[in-house]
């Protein structure tokens, strides 16, 4: 993934500045906190698995003839999955959804496997001017309680994809990275949102929505009243 030339353009300053830093978690303006609060907070302990980098290579031209530039993970202070898994744990927690963080899988209460399938910005040569975009993309799977056959049930399982535009034009384009980090802050965004709402869910403190259920997505599924702990 290359957009050397063109970062050194867009992300110039005046020598008497200093460079903001080009870690997510360290640098606001790329990625604000996000602040959301939980309205279902679960007694839960979470153990959340070590994030997955499952990108694929990315393709090179748009419609088979528009060249196109993306941004390279060398561009940041530390490699892509560590400041994605970094901010993922840090959003949760922050959150206030679950009690707390268990510290191995057998002694949480749910288990968060996430993949990182998508995380990149892009510049696209038309044939007039260009065009910048980005685009960020989690698989996240929840994994309940243990069974009395000693298995955790599939709780959830969904991608949460954001494309996003940076518009077009002739020199100037909105910073790719900016919006790579802009796609992968409204992801997590996301997934906090769902991860609170299946939780009150499961709980049976929310009705069942009904959903189409796309490709690889495993509906919340609800505890039965019976198998409910009292308090």
């Amino acid at each position: 993934m290359r957009l050397s030339p063109l970062s050194a353009l867009l992300l110039l300053l005046p020598s008497c500045q200093v460079p903001p830093s080009r870690d997510l978690v360290k640098n606001e303006g790329l990625f604000p906190p996000i602040r959301y609060q939980a309205r279902h907070r679960q007694t839960r302990r979470l153990f959340v698995a070590p994030l997955v980098d499952a990108r694929k290579p990315l393709e090179a031209f748009e419609k088979g003839i528009y060249p196109i530039s993306y941004t390279e993970d060398g561009f940041w202070e530390r490699p892509v999955r560590e400041m994605c898994e970094d901010l993922l744990r840090r959003e949760i927690r922050d959150s206030g959804i679950f009690a707390g963080f268990a510290k191995d899988r057998e002694s949480a209460d749910w288990v968060l496997e996430v993949e990182l399938t998508a995380f990149h910005g892009a510049v696209e040569e038309r044939i007039v001017g260009r065009r910048s975009y980005a685009k960020a993309a989690l698989h996240a799977r929840v994994l309940g309680e243990r069974g009395t056959d000693g298995k955790r049930p599939v709780l959830r399982e969904k991608d949460f994809v954001v494309p996003v535009r940076g518009g077009a034009g002739l020199v100037l384009l909105r910073d790719p990275h900016a919006l790579a980090a802009a796609g992968f802050r409204r992801c997590l965004a996301f997934l906090l949102q769902d991860l609170d709402q299946g939780g009150a869910l499961v709980d049976g403190e929310a009705p069942r929505k009904t959903e189409a259920a796309p490709k690889r997505v495993v509906p919340w599924r609800a505890r039965p009243a019976s198998s409910r702990k009292d308090g």
